[in-house]
């Protein structure tokens, strides 16, 4: 089965039900769409236009074939995404593409599993010419972070397992002189920098999760006490909200002026959690609960920001959907239907004619 990362152009046209990427006309004005990835397709819905979900992408029923990892590049004009086959006990065939307006799919690299088993995210460079991405060593079990030319080329990897390991979760710092990313060894969890020709590997905190601030000076992750903030060379680490229960706080992301951050919490347990949406500045300071949901939440998307900072977008099965609210808590309005029975994942927003911070 052919799997795709696909870097779509806006208005790039193919063969639906193919299992390549098929693309609508997209706004080029606003905060533009959000891409949900949802089993086996990929949609985008414009949160001025509730309810209307239109096909980015899908795969063709009935193959085991399944979408993950959308990721819009820092202008908006092309979308990176994960497609094709995965499996929890054996090989999975993922495969990295890009498109381009009149062309069809051009196979970038193999990626085997994609991280999917960790729920691994894309990392664009930003200068948008780089997309880093973890990519297994299919029968060793290892995988490791490579980054791809959106030009075609040849991948480069960055870093290496001597032991089973995963690294996944890329976050370039606005320089695109270094990534931050996740490694699991065992049953830790530690955060990494690498700069971006894969040279000095340095280990700067445990945690997990990690996305550097729009400034450059910090990076915030998670980690068992909770949402934690370091800089980038992980001195300086303090805790900004404490865990309290259930399965903690997570997935933080920083608003695009660097002042606030929004995260999940999921309290309860042992095993029925709510999922909450939280805001708080960057200090630590003004901590909101801006939704929960009820009992109890299984399939979910990390909440992320709308371009200008004004909303945030979220999902889970629990919540019974896909939401956008304003970044006060005020103005919840449903942009879908339940999507539970989808195996929902994740999420991106397209930046359109936003200020650079």
């Amino acid at each position: 089965m052919t799997c795709l990362v696909a870097v779509l152009l806006v208005g790039v046209a193919g063969s639906a039900g193919s299992g390549t990427a098929t693309t609508a006309p997209l706004p080029l004005h606003g905060n533009g769409d959000i891409a949900v990835a949802l089993g086996r397709n990929l949609l985008a819905v414009n949160p001025s236009h509730p309810g209307v979900m239109r096909g980015i992408a899908s795969c063709p029923q009935g193959t085991g074939c399944e979408i993950d990892e959308p990721a819009w590049s820092p202008r908006g004009r092309k979308l990176a995404f994960v497609q094709g086959a995965f499996a929890v006990n054996h090989p999975s065939h993922m495969f990295l593409y890009v498109m381009a307006h009149g062309r069809g799919p051009r196979q970038l690299a193999s990626c085997g599993s994609c991280g999917r088993a960790w729920g691994a995210r894309l990392g664009w460079s930003p200068n948008g010419k780089w997309v880093a991405f973890s990519r297994d060593g299919f029968h060793t079990g290892k995988d490791t972070l490579w980054i791809v030319p959106v030009s075609g080329g040849k991948p480069h990897r960055l870093t290496h397992c001597r032991t089973r390991c995963d690294d996944l979760n890329p976050s370039w710092s606005p320089d695109g002189h270094v990534l931050v990313y996740e490694h699991i060894a065992g049953s830790s969890t530690s955060l990494y920098t690498i700069r971006s020709d894969g040279s000095d590997p340095t280990k700067i905190a445990l945690g997990a999760d990690p996305q550097w601030s729009p400034d450059g000076r910090s990076i915030v992750f998670e980690d068992a006490r909770g949402i934690e903030v370091a800089d980038g060379h992980g001195s300086g680490v303090h805790l900004l909200y404490a865990q309290t229960g259930g399965a903690g706080p997570g997935v933080p992301s920083w608003s695009p002026d660097g002042t606030k951050l929004v995260f999940f919490n999921t309290p309860g347990g042992p095993s029925h959690y709510t999922a909450e949406v939280w805001t708080m500045n960057a200090d630590g300071s003004d901590q909101r609960s801006l939704y929960q949901s009820g009992c109890c939440v299984g399939d979910w998307a990390a909440p992320i920001w709308s371009p200008d900072g004004r909303m945030i977008a979220f999902s889970a099965d629990s919540a019974g959907g896909t939401f956008v609210i304003n970044a006060d808590g005020s103005g919840l309005e449903e942009l879908g239907p339940d999507q539970a029975s989808y195996g929902l994942s994740s999420m991106s927003w397209q930046p359109l004619n936003v200020r650079v911070f």
